[in-house]
């Protein structure tokens, strides 16, 4: 990082607001009940699970059989600059790569929340380069049901900007890891 922190932690704390901790996570998990709306069910706002159609998108993947019959499936995907997440109104696809398969921050997330602080924070760029994210599901096949699901997100995030007359650029790497466990049909 160059410049002071008094730039990039006000940027980094916008990233917070679409977070929280695992330990917090772990204490209070979020129930999703049989028929409700399963809007991050593993991509936000989703008429199905996965989205992705392309197979040059993906890195590396991996298929197991575990000691007691259920496969366990990882995929990683290529990296991917700014992807976006899928809206409602894109129907049955994703703008992104990422976004078919994962629930990404996006700039169309962090973009309204960096229009509020307009006053504090002045010519704020970045990008998010989001690499290696990597989706483990546990897939029984006699039920031909997933069990679970782990994704796990690498957004690096590189910015620039000012505050109060300070330049700052840098660069911090944000890890998103969903879980869903604990699925019953």
């Amino acid at each position: 990082m160059s410049g002071g922190k008094a730039v990039i932690n006000p940027l980094l704390n916008i990233a917070g607001r679409f977070m929280t901790t695992e330990e917090k996570a772990r204490k209070e998990p979020h129930s999703q009940g049989k028929g409700e709306n399963m809007w991050a069910w593993p991509i936000r706002d989703a008429p199905k699970g996965c989205m992705l159609t392309d197979v040059n998108a993906i890195k590396s993947a991996d298929c197991t059989q575990l000691p007691n019959g259920d496969y366990k499936i990882v995929i990683v995907q290529k990296n991917e600059k700014n992807p976006e997440h899928h809206r409602p109104h894109h129907g049955n696809s994703a703008p992104s790569k990422i976004g078919g398969m994962f629930m990404p921050l996006s700039k169309s997330d962090v973009d309204p929340e960096l229009a509020k602080l307009d006053k504090i924070i002045k010519d704020a760029q970045y990008d998010m380069e989001y690499y290696n994210c990597k989706a483990t599901l546990i897939y029984d096949p006699k039920t031909l049901h997933v069990k679970s699901v782990d994704h796990i997100l690498y957004n690096k995030i590189t910015m620039s900007g000012r505050v109060v007359g300070i330049s700052a650029a840098g660069w911090q790497v944000l890890i998103m890891h969903y879980q869903i466990f604990d699925v019953v049909y």
